[in-house]
């Protein structure tokens, strides 16, 4: 029963330290955001924030992967153009602050948890190593997303959904494919 109690405690305390984390991204660039200012906002000690998280780039993993979940899910055949729709309209209502995460210094944290991510749900038994193939996936994604965000050519979230999901698949099959031409 304790224990129990004590698992509480500790997904209560996660969860108020993912949710300052969450409201204090969107106020301002991810880059000028301190731990400090997260500790505060959760009303946690510095030791129960380093019990929880190593540093603010885990703490942003941790954050984003049920959105790269369902992103990571189009490598696969269960991707789900109708479950990635309602995230793009997400990040589009929340564009400055997507962009930055995507543009800027946390662009390579986002990019190595969306390649964790697919590789979990890849099994490849190719000479590409897996762990390309999902960074090259990862890389198309997000170089999409980018793209879409920055609005060079406008195009709703499902039309992207649904082309995401077929340029994902075709990279996956096309890297995983052995190939008939030997150099």
């Amino acid at each position: 029963m304790k224990q129990r109690a004590n698992n509480r405690r500790t997904q209560a305390t996660r969860g108020a330290i993912v949710d300052s984390f969450n409201s204090l991204v969107l106020e301002r660039p991810y880059e000028n955001l301190q731990v400090a200012e997260v500790i505060d906002s959760a009303d946690v000690g510095r030791s129960t924030f380093y019990e929880h998280f190593r540093n603010k780039d885990e703490l942003l993993v941790h954050a984003m992967s049920p959105m790269l979940g369902v992103l990571a899910e189009a490598a696969t055949p269960h991707g789900d153009a109708a479950r990635i729709e309602p995230l793009l309209a997400h990040f589009a209502e929340f564009r400055p602050r997507t962009r930055a995460l995507l543009h800027g210094p946390s662009q390579s944290v986002v990019h190595e948890a969306l390649t964790d991510a697919i590789a979990a749900r890849l099994a490849l038994g190719t000479n590409v190593p897996v762990r390309i193939v999902a960074s090259a996936a990862a890389g198309l994604q997000l170089s999409l997303i980018r793209a879409w965000l920055d609005a060079i050519q406008p195009c709703a979230a499902s039309q992207l959904a649904a082309g995401l999901v077929r340029a994902t698949r075709v990279a996956v099959e096309s890297l995983s494919s052995p190939g008939t031409d030997r150099a």
